[in-house]
């Protein structure tokens, strides 16, 4: 068997180096290209490259390269393959990176730019060779191979913790910028909600009286609301109008006096929300699966509602949820 795994592990090296010298030195050879063309060549290189170098150094350890060391087989395996899958991507890096601009590479990989990519597969390749067939003393070769599979896994680590670092920075950034873009929005909203007329901006107040609504812009649209002289009388006409959907949200998170006098007027909303989207489903637009199951609580929470002051509602609801299954179906 130390015969068989001689000869595997020769043919793996030839065809590691004819993939070294041959595509590898072409690849490295070709200026940047923006079209991504280099790091995909890299990656088909690169992949092959580790899994024979892999075998290789595989050959070396079932002919007892490293039985010196007194580790289990299955450990000497695994740091044979881990080590080539870190010096292999320490490889990568520095071939992909090297024409980056210096900001955009991990301080990691920053020492290795250029040289790495020549000279890490070549000493894979030269340390296998001269290990698999007994050219040099067996223990220069293993502190060699430990010394470089060592900073191999500590450079693999190190660049693994760089990127959750990174990751982490990005999440924050993100953050900030979401909150900044929210933040921007709400200083807007409560400037046109403090702008509006009561009663000519009714319909655009409607939707800023949400409980999902900053605290703030909802206190003010209440207030300008709930200022209006006849505030049931127009909120029959909004709910019949095309501000009915704002209409609804007013009615599902507030409470208004006179509310039995709405009962009507709630349920032509309600009958327009269902027209609205029997329309949808006919032509298969704006079918979105959230906004189809926020659409349709407000429904069932506005009919629980009003449902108790002698207008039967539930027909209309029945009718909405027969359309909301076909919603369903065709939602994204």
């Amino acid at each position: 068997m130390d015969r068989l795994a001689l000869i595997a592990g020769n043919v793996f090296l030839g065809l590691a180096a004819l993939l070294y010298f041959v595509p590898y030195q072409m690849v490295l050879a070709e200026e940047p290209r923006q079209d991504g063309g280099l790091l995909w060549g890299h990656v088909f290189l690169q992949l092959p490259l580790f899994v024979l170098f892999g075998f290789a150094y595989s050959a070396v350890v079932w002919r007892g390269g490293l039985d010196a060391w007194g580790w289990p087989r299955v450990g000497q395996y695994s740091f044979v393959w881990g080590a080539c899958l870190t010096l292999v991507a320490a490889s990568f890096c520095s071939a992909v990176f090297r024409s980056e601009p210096v900001q955009h590479v991990p301080w990691v990989v920053r020492p290795l730019l250029g040289w790495a990519a020549y000279v890490v597969p070549l000493l894979l390749l030269a340390v296998a060779a001269l290990w698999l067939n007994a050219v040099v003393p067996a223990q220069w070769l293993r502190t060699a191979f430990a010394v470089a599979g060592g900073l191999g896994l500590a450079l693999g680590a190190a660049l693994l913790g760089e990127g959750f670092v990174a990751m982490g920075q990005g999440e924050a950034q993100r953050i900030a910028e979401r909150q900044a873009y929210d933040d921007r929005r709400d200083q807007m909203i409560l400037a046109e909600v403090e702008a509006a007329d009561p009663v000519a901006g009714f319909g655009s107040l409607l939707p800023h009286t949400s409980k999902w609504e900053n605290e703030q812009i909802r206190g003010t649209a209440l207030r300008k609301v709930r200022s209006v002289p006849d505030l049931p009388a127009l909120l029959q006409q909004h709910l019949r109008n095309m501000y009915y959907a704002d209409a609804l949200t007013f009615l599902r998170d507030n409470d208004v006096p006179g509310s039995a006098a709405l009962a009507e007027a709630v349920r032509d909303a309600l009958e327009l929300a269902g027209r609205n989207l029997r329309g949808r489903v006919e032509e298969s637009r704006d079918l979105w699966r959230d906004d189809l199951e926020s659409d349709a609580a407000k429904v069932r929470e506005v009919a629980a509602k009003f449902g108790g002051y002698g207008v039967d509602l539930r027909a209309v609801v029945n009718d909405y949820e027969g359309l909301l299954v076909r919603a369903r179906q065709m939602a994204r």
